[in-house]
């Protein structure tokens, strides 16, 4: 289930935050998460965005494009979107 923002974006309503988690720990929720249903994230602080290759490597160790993925940061940074 999606809201479809004023921009047409359709953002899932149901986020999992991931905030104070690093490395292989994020790696690990984010394979696990995609695989029962998960599709935003919300990373709520910088430690977690410095963590991106993990984030990156979860992603990818899933069969869900990235492009359905959204990944929210604290200040609305490039990872927002969905891309």
């Amino acid at each position: 289930m999606a809201l479809t923002l004023n921009s047409g974006f359709k953002m899932p309503i149901i986020g999992l935050g991931v905030w104070r988690m690093e490395g292989k720990e994020i790696r690990d929720l984010i394979i696990n998460a995609i695989n029962i249903g998960y599709r935003h994230f919300d990373c709520a602080g910088e430690s977690s965005i410095a963590e991106e290759g993990f984030w990156h490597g979860g992603i990818e160790s899933t069969a869900t494009a990235r492009v359905a993925i959204q990944i929210e940061d604290r200040d609305g940074g490039a990872w927002s979107g969905g891309g």
